[in-house]
């Protein structure tokens, strides 16, 4: 009788747990799911006249970017592979990239369509491998 008032006590314990849990797991995926729509729809519908889109964040990708929108302050700025993480060097990116306005995309280069815009608006990707940056025009 003992060993089965031990086994209730945990098994309520453990639901009791998972009904405190399963709506802050529900409510993290929605605002996640949300994020990354939001990054699209400001991307189909972006006024700019021009996209650059960069593979990743970083302190190059940064000074390039603030680069572009001195010389065109309507371009559009896109970083992809971006995942906000407490870690400071990696939040105070995507702090940089928020004061730039620039759209943020989890999703990897290759994974995002990017050719769904205007054919008139110049399309370049720059991928930055082992200090270089590649540039690849578009359109």
């Amino acid at each position: 009788e003992l060993s089965g008032s031990w086994l209730s006590t945990a098994y309520s314990a453990f639901f009791a747990i998972l009904f405190v849990l399963a709506p802050l797991l529900t409510f993290g995926f929605v605002l996640s799911f949300f994020k990354n729509l939001m990054a699209t729809v400001k991307y189909r519908f972006h006024l700019g006249n021009e996209v650059c889109i960069f593979s990743e964040l970083n302190d190059k990708s940064i000074a390039l970017a603030q680069s572009v929108l001195s010389r065109n302050k309507r371009a559009l700025i896109v970083f992809t592979d971006v995942f906000v993480v407490e870690e400071e060097r990696i939040f105070e990116l995507h702090e940089k990239a928020k004061e730039l306005r620039a759209i943020c995309f989890k999703k990897d280069i290759v994974a995002v369509n990017f050719l769904a815009g205007s054919e008139e608006e110049p399309l370049a990707f720059l991928r930055s491998a082992k200090m270089k940056m590649k540039i690849f025009l578009k359109r």
